[in-house]
């Protein structure tokens, strides 16, 4: 599993803290189904996310996510990258999902976004 270091910004500190509570918010709503809910959580890490980062950090958020499929938030931390190599590692990838793998390809191979 992913792990935060919390001795960032109040702002970050805040996320920190209630991200273990989204991801459980996130699959109780993917379990039944509630689409909007989901958006919800993608949409508020989105928006509660504007700060810089360094490599380690983006290459956690990178990981949650794909793996959580939050693909507001992966193109939000994809848009400043200039390489695969700066976002992830070789062993990340078998964590994600073929929606973040897209996102990847569209990113970097056909530089959509």
């Amino acid at each position: 599993m992913v792990t935060f270091r919390k001795e960032d910004s109040r702002r970050a500190r805040y996320l920190y803290s209630h991200f273990d509570d989204l991801i459980g918010v996130h699959g109780m709503a993917k379990a039944y189904k509630m689409h909007n809910v989901l958006q919800f959580c993608d949409w508020y890490l989105v928006t509660r996310n504007k700060r810089e980062y360094n490599n380690e950090e983006v290459r956690d958020w990178i990981i949650s996510a794909s793996m959580f499929e939050f693909r507001h938030l992966l193109v939000y931390l994809l848009k400043p990258m200039k390489s695969v190599k700066d976002c992830i590692d070789e062993e990340d990838v078998e964590y994600m999902t073929n929606e973040s793998m897209k996102m990847f390809i569209a990113k970097f191979l056909y530089e959509k976004f």
